[in-house]
This record gives C-alpha cells, sequence and structure tokens, in this order.
C-alpha cells in the first residue's frame, strides 16, 4: 500500500530500526490506537521540533510521559476533523437506512443516560471492545 519500510515490532526494536532508517529522527509519529507505549515510542523517534500525533483514546485514562527526549509538538487530534466528518454524515445515514451498514457490528452497549455510569464503569474495566452508546 505504498510503505517504503515495515517494521514487526515482534521481531525488531521499532525505536531502533527507525532511528537506523532516519537517523536525524522522522517528521511525525501518528497513533491511531490510543495506545500510551506508542506515544512514548513516537517520543523517541521523531526529530527534534517533530510531531506526536494522537487520535487514538487511551483505555487507561491517563498518561506518565518523559519529557526528556523533547523538544517535540504533541497533537491530540480527532480524525477526520469535523468539516469531513459532518460532510460524510448524510451518507452514512443513507448506508445505515438501505442496510449497508449496521450500527450494532460497532456497539458492544447501549444505556439510558440515568444509567452513564454503568457505562463509564465498563471503560475503566476495559470490557467493551466496541463503542458504547448513550441514549438522552
Amino acid at each position: 500500500a505504498g510503505a517504503d519500510y515495515i517494521i514487526n515490532s515482534n521481531v525488531e526494536d521499532v525505536v531502533k530500526a527507525v532511528r537506523r532508517i532516519c537517523p536525524g529522527g522522522v517528521d511525525n509519529s501518528l497513533d491511531a490506537v490510543g495506545n500510551n507505549s506508542l506515544v512514548s515510542m513516537g517520543m523517541e523517534i521523531v526529530r527534534d521540533n517533530g510531531k506526536i500525533l494522537v487520535y487514538g483514546i487511551s483505555s487507561d485514562l491517563s498518561m506518565n510521559l518523559n519529557w526528556s527526549n523533547a523538544p517535540w509538538k504533541l497533537h491530540f487530534y480527532q480524525m477526520p476533523d469535523k468539516e469531513r466528518e459532518a460532510a460524510a454524515h448524510e451518507q452514512v445515514v443513507n448506508w445505515i437506512r438501505m442496510g449497508i451498514i449496521n450500527p450494532m457490528d460497532y456497539i458492544s452497549h447501549v444505556f439510558d443516560f440515568k444509567d452513564i455510569l454503568n457505562g463509564f464503569e465498563l471503560v475503566e474495566n476495559h470490557i467493551p471492545h466496541k463503542k458504547i452508546v448513550i441514549k438522552y
């Protein structure tokens, strides 16, 4: 799919491999899954003033970062941006209406608002594997 390099983290140290390929560091590191260790790894592989981009949400609900490898920029970002997400909204709704997309394929739990704390408890205990919906 156009990748110049593939690094298998099961058999290779990612930081060493990236630094071997790009000794000065990379311009950007992206965490799309919300894994705190990936954010920390990004700090070790970006160049000075490089960007660490995060749009995954960590299930840990906290983050312990080592700032000693600065300078870099840490960005938490909703992807896609709100304008593109809004533009796609009608198409997604149409696919749901047509039966092309079944929202329940992506939702593990639905709670009434009065039971919202039950949803938070599931997140804290790492139980849901999909999205939780709160009905108002």
